[in-house]
């Protein structure tokens, strides 16, 4: 499993109501979904700990940010389940702390 170069998914972020319909396990507040419910398109084995990504206009320019961290999920773009990616916003205190610390 795996490539040689660096390959990217688009995938549009889902409601938690969707995502939790999907599982039968509990999705977090800590967690976002991504991913097609028709499936085909998805983070897959070897992706975990790469970024989501979403364009936002910062004053008048486009950035893209990073939103969650693959985490986990059933199977690779499997129909009606989706990517469940660790919510980056839950955290930027610490990150923030670990960068001031380490700088």
């Amino acid at each position: 499993l795996g490539s040689e170069s660096l390959r990217e998914a688009e995938v549009p972020i889902v409601s938690k109501k969707k995502c939790r319909k999907a599982f039968d396990y509990r999705i977090g507040e800590k967690q976002i979904c991504a991913g097609l419910k028709k499936g085909g398109v998805d983070s897959c084995a070897g992706d975990s700990g790469g970024p989501l990504i979403c364009p936002k206009i910062v004053n008048g320019t486009e950035r893209w940010i990073v939103y969650g961290v693959t985490s986990y999920g059933e199977g690779c773009g499997q129909k009606g389940k989706y990517g469940i990616y660790t919510k980056v916003s839950h955290y930027l205190k610490w990150i923030n702390r670990v960068i001031r610390n380490n700088s």
